[in-house]
Formats: C-alpha cells, sequence, structure tokens
C-alpha cells in the first residue's frame, strides 16, 4: 500500500502495511501550539451577587436563665402559702418572749404565785377543819369527857377554821381581782369572830337586867358594877370588830396590789391596824397611783424652782414684805394647791421669794 492510500478500515498493528503505517505516522512531527491559541476565551463580565454575612450564633444560655422559668398560678399559690407559713412561724416562735415580758412588765409571775400560795392555804385549812371533829374526839379520850362537853371546844375549833378560811379566800378573790366576793368573805369573818361573843354578852346583859329589880340594896351595887363592866367589854369588843375590819381592809388593798402570801399571812396575823399597815409595806396603795404622786410632786417642785428663780432676779432685799409665820404658811400652801400666787402690792417680790421658798420646804416634807 502507497503513502497516500488511506486505511478505510481497522488497522491491524501487526500486518506490514499496519506497521508501515504506523512507522508514518510516527515519524510526523506535531506543529507546536500558540499560547493565544490555547488561552480561555474572554468571557462577558457578570454581576456579582450580593452576599449577606452569616448570622452570630446564638448566646448560650446559662443555667440560670435555664431554670428561672415562668411561675405557674399554681407554683406561685404554692410560694405564697409557704411564705405566710414562715411567716407564722416566726411569730409564734416569739410568742413566748413576748408573753413573758408582758407578764413581767404586770407582775404576773409574782401574782400567780400569790395565788397558788394562798390556793394551797386553803385547801390546807378545809383539811385541817375535816381532821377537827376526830382531833377534839382524840384529845379528851380516856379523861372522862361527854359529848356535850366536848361540843363546845369543837365549835370553837370549826369557828376559828372558818375565819381563817374566808379570810384566805377573801385574799384569793382580791388578788384575782373579784373585790366584790372578797368583801363579803370578810365581813363574814368578821362576823364570825365577833358575832358569837356579842350574843354572849347580849345575854349577859339581859339576865342582869332581867333580876335587877329583885335584888336588894347590896347585890344591886354588884350587879351595878357587872354591868358597867359589860358595857366596857362591850366598847372594847366593838374596837376590836373595828380594827379587824381595817386589817381586812389593809389586807385586800394588798392583794388588790400584789403583795405575795408571806406579807399577807403578815398582815392576816397583825394585832392593830398599824401593825397591819406596817407589814404591808408599799403594798398599801396602787402603785400606778404612787408613780402619778411622785411626779406631781417633782413637777411641782420644778414648777417652785422656776418662778423662784424668776423672783430672785426681781428681789429687791426688802425681806418678806411684813408676812407673819401664819400668812406665810397660807400662801405657801394656797400656791401649792392652786399653782398661783396672790397679789400683794407692794413690796411684792421679796413676798413672793418668802412664799416660794415656804412652799418649797412644805413640798418636800421632813424628808427633803
Amino acid at each position: 500500500m502507497t503513502p497516500t492510500q488511506t486505511t478505510t478500515g481497522p488497522l491491524d498493528p501487526y500486518t506490514p502495511e499496519g506497521a508501515a503505517h504506523i512507522s508514518q505516522i510516527a515519524g510526523q512531527q506535531i506543529a507546536p501550539t500558540s499560547a493565544n491559541v490555547l488561552s480561555a476565551p474572554t468571557l462577558a463580565s457578570l454581576p456579582q451577587p450580593v452576599v449577606p454575612p452569616p448570622p452570630a450564633p446564638p448566646a448560650i444560655p446559662s443555667l440560670d436563665s435555664i431554670f428561672a422559668t415562668p411561675e405557674t398560678p399554681l407554683e406561685q399559690q404554692f410560694k405564697d402559702t409557704t411564705t405566710a407559713e414562715g411567716n407564722s412561724a416566726a411569730s409564734l416562735a416569739g410568742e413566748t418572749a413576748f408573753r413573758t415580758s408582758q407578764e413581767t412588765a404586770n407582775d404576773l409571775t409574782g401574782k400567780k404565785a400569790t395565788v397558788t400560795d394562798l390556793t394551797s392555804r386553803l385547801n390546807t385549812l378545809k383539811s385541817q377543819a375535816d381532821a377537827i371533829p376526830l382531833a377534839v374526839q382524840n384529845e379528851f379520850s380516856g379523861r372522862g369527857a361527854t359529848a356535850g362537853g366536848v361540843t363546845p371546844f369543837q365549835t370553837a375549833d370549826l369557828r376559828n377554821n372558818t375565819i381563817q378560811q374566808l379570810g384566805v379566800s377573801a385574799m384569793l378573790n382580791a388578788a384575782n381581782g373579784n373585790l366584790s366576793t372578797a368583801q363579803d368573805q370578810v365581813d363574814a369573818a368578821v362576823k364570825a369572830k365577833f358575832d358569837p361573843i356579842k350574843a354572849q354578852l347580849a345575854a349577859q346583859q339581859a339576865q342582869l337586867q332581867a333580876i335587877t329589880p329583885l335584888l336588894n340594896l347590896e347585890e344591886q351595887k354588884t350587879s351595878a358594877k357587872q354591868t358597867a363592866a359589860l358595857a366596857e367589854r362591850s366598847r372594847k369588843l366593838a374596837k376590836q370588830e373595828a380594827d379587824q375590819k381595817s386589817i381586812y381592809d389593809v389586807m385586800l388593798k394588798a392583794s388588790q396590789y400584789g403583795a405575795d402570801a408571806t406579807t399577807l399571812r403578815n398582815i392576816q396575823n397583825a394585832a392593830t391596824p398599824e401593825a397591819a399597815i406596817t407589814a404591808a409595806g408599799k403594798f398599801t396603795s396602787d402603785p400606778v397611783a404612787q408613780q402619778k404622786a411622785l411626779l406631781d410632786l417633782q413637777l411641782t417642785k420644778a414648777n417652785i424652782s422656776k418662778v423662784l428663780a424668776e423672783a430672785q432676779k426681781a428681789n429687791t432685799g426688802s425681806g418678806a414684805a411684813g408676812l407673819t409665820p401664819e400668812a406665810l404658811d397660807q400662801q405657801a400652801q394656797n400656791y401649792l394647791v392652786t399653782g398661783k400666787l396672790s397679789t400683794l402690792g407692794n413690796g411684792g417680790a421679796a413676798a413672793k421669794l418668802a412664799i416660794l421658798n415656804r412652799a418649797a420646804e412644805l413640798a418636800s416634807g421632813p424628808g427633803g
């Protein structure tokens, strides 16, 4: 096959013709390609798309924000209930301290102790009253005493016990503020003590009056002496009864004003009203009234000092302007009552100064 021939079929490289053709192709040189030919073609300029910046990453939630979820109505109600319960518990916790402070301020602790002591004493007296009949019987056992002979002793012991019970019960009621009941029991105690004696005296006086017309002259003289003795005894008994009532009055006041059981017992056992007052000490009057009287006295002294200082500035040194001691005392007493100084005319400054000085002395009393 000539070089110009062109094969139309498949080329077999193992045949002479195929080998010659391959050799022919291998001997050809490939023309170099220009760089211009190899460069990419120029493309038309296209509009560039606007790409927005990527969004910032979301913030990582904290644990507080995770757990701080909005409360539901049920959760809010539970929270309010828990808070109210805590407040109530705190208030109750302070109840004991508040109660103690109030009891101390009003001396309830002392009053409770007094009531307890008086109640115990009253119960003891009741037990003693139940034991009196047997005690009297044992005292006269084996001595040949009859029932009629023992009865007066038993009656007297029971009466004395009743008097003591009434007194203690009166103090107990006064300490509890039952003043009306306390006064009734005091009256009953006085009657229980003195009515039998008064009845005995009245019977003796009636007997003397009945037999006097039947007596001779000498016997009438003796009867007159006995009548006088009974009258004197009746007078003394009336005084004793009045003194006893006064003692009980002191006892009730002391009970009302917070006296302890020991003080009340000392008052009850006092022989005279003066001894009862001494035993009562500071409990003879209302402590609130005492404090008010003390404050009033201090205020009076302060007013006197103020007016006295003003009067001293106007003092002319002419003395008390002719006031007698009696007149001076009268004017000073009038100032203490009214708080005003009388108009004294000429020389009034000196007289006022003397009156104020005397008023200050009277206000201070013996103890200053």
